[in-house]
């Protein structure tokens, strides 16, 4: 697999400017600082008060595309909007809605010359765990990446 196909989905996010503290693989996250991203590494530690969101790339299969030179990538792009619980789901929604308009279906999203294209998109009603309520966005990808 290609880790272009993680940071296509990682630049989505962050140029997305959508006001959340964005969670990545393995101590790194990235803060909203009223105006844009700051990325830091260490553990991100949730506060209570503030939105952020979590996000992951599940590889599922790779196969053959062409005998000689090329392969097909799925799998799914998972984000977890967590908000404070007992404030209600409509901001939430609302943010999670705005995550799902950056990537749509029959478009690619690219990085360093890979690109992504987006199958498919749903959302989960939303639940709270934790002291947050969440929201699971799930993307469905495929990708053709050189062998």
């Amino acid at each position: 697999m290609s880790i272009n196909i993680d940071n296509a989905f990682t630049s989505a996010i962050l140029a997305g400017s959508l006001a959340l503290d964005v969670v990545h693989d393995n101590g790194i996250y990235s803060y909203w600082n009223g105006s844009a991203y700051v990325s830091v590494q260490g553990v991100y530690t949730p506060d209570a008060n503030r939105e952020y969101c979590e996000i992951t790339v599940f590889p599922a299969s790779t196969t053959p595309y062409s005998l000689a030179d090329s392969d097909e990538n799925r799998g799914i792009y998972q984000a977890i909007v967590h908000y404070p619980a007992d404030t209600g789901s409509v901001a939430a929604k609302t943010k999670a809605e705005a995550i799902l308009a950056l990537f749509s279906p029959s478009t690619a999203i690219t990085s360093g010359g890979q690109k992504v294209f987006i199958m498919n998109k749903t959302r989960d009603g939303g639940r709270v765990e934790g002291g947050f309520y969440q929201i699971v966005i799930r993307v469905e990808y495929r990708a053709y990446t050189a062998r």
